[in-house]
Order: structure tokens, then C-alpha cells, then sequence
């Protein structure tokens, strides 16, 4: 299987509501996914899917939990 590298930028907030990550990557179409949850248990958590990204980018929000990992999925 053929990989393909592309370098994205990610950009991280939190809010009272939880933390978010926004993905940018130099390709038409795209969306980040996060795992959520408590780093103490990251095997308890939960996934999150961003829309497909537009001129904004593809943003991921782990409502009232924190993130635990991340990565970005080509459609």
C-alpha cells in the first residue's frame, strides 16, 4: 500500500466547553478525528469527526472532555 505524506497544520482551544483541534492540509478533501476523553484512561474513550474541511479547515470539538489524540482522515 502506498502512503502519502502531507503536512498539516493543527491548531488547539479550550473552552468551558471542552477542547477543539482544527485541522489545515494542503488537499481538497479531509477531516480530523479526535479521541476523547480522560488521559488517565484513554481506553475509556470516545471518537469525534469533523465535517469535511472547508476554507476554515476541519474542526473536531471534545465537548467536556479533553483530547487525547489526533490525526487527520482522506476521504
Amino acid at each position: 500500500m502506498d502512503g502519502l505524506l502531507v503536512a498539516c497544520a493543527f491548531t488547539f482551544a479550550v473552552s468551558a466547553g471542552g477542547q477543539s483541534v482544527t485541522a489545515h492540509c494542503p488537499m481538497p478533501v479531509y477531516r480530523v478525528i479526535a479521541q476523547c476523553g480522560d488521559p488517565r484512561w484513554p481506553q475509556g474513550g470516545w471518537t469525534v469527526r469533523g465535517p469535511l474541511a472547508d476554507a476554515r479547515g476541519s474542526t473536531a470539538m471534545c465537548a467536556k472532555s479533553r483530547i487525547i489524540d489526533y490525526r487527520v482522515e482522506t476521504a
